[in-house]
């Protein structure tokens, strides 16, 4: 059996993107950090919610930061829903 190129795993399937953050639940902007998660859909369907994403700026540029911010505002996130 011999070698086939074209079988071969191919090493990188996805481009990067700078655009995803590293740190769950946020989103960048300008160099900022912002607290992003989605309602369930069932919360906005009752109009328990006004819109599809809670989201707010951590205020840091700092993901060490950012990352600890997330998950305070992800924990009151869920206490809310």
């Amino acid at each position: 059996m011999g070698y086939n190129s074209e079988m071969a795993h191919k090493p990188v399937t996805q481009a990067t993107s700078e655009d995803m953050p590293k740190v769950p639940h946020t989103i960048i902007r300008n160099g900022t950090y912002s607290f992003n998660a989605r309602y369930p859909q069932k919360l906005i369907d009752a109009g328990k919610v006004d819109k599809e994403f809670n989201r707010k700026s951590l205020s840091t540029k700092d993901s060490r930061e950012a990352r600890k911010l997330a998950a305070r505002n992800y924990t009151l996130h869920l206490s809310e829903v």
